[in-house]
């Protein structure tokens, strides 16, 4: 089970890249949304892939930089990372695998909602 302080260490962790890797942008969120749920907590503590690594590969996907990160849960049965990266203005969800780090989706965030990209 997930705790605070693993939340607030992952938090941190994420704080501490943003800053390493220069990003224009302040990512100023206090906690990784879509956290609250057990499920998700679970999924967090048993992921073979790490938030940081999720990130470089959102980036290295859409061609950006990311600006915020959660989790999404679809249903129970696929809990992924979901990176927001803006590529030239444009923000870009991404979902990645938490368990073998591939990319699941990338589409155009428009309204807070995604559409499909081709």
């Amino acid at each position: 089970m997930m705790t605070n302080s693993k939340v607030k260490l992952i938090t941190a962790a994420m704080g501490a890249m943003a800053l390493a890797a220069g990003l224009g942008t302040a990512i100023a969120a206090t906690e990784t949304e879509g956290t609250d749920g057990p499920k998700e907590k679970a999924a967090i503590a048993a992921a073979k892939v790490t938030l940081q690594q999720a990130i470089a590969t959102a980036e290295q996907a859409a061609g950006g930089k990311a600006t915020a990160n959660g989790i999404e849960n679809q249903d129970d049965t696929n809990i992924y990372y979901d990176i927001t990266v803006d590529k030239g203005g444009t923000p870009q969800k991404v979902l990645v695998d938490m368990q073998t780090g591939k990319v699941v989706s990338v589409a155009v965030e428009a309204n807070n909602e995604t559409d499909k990209k081709d």
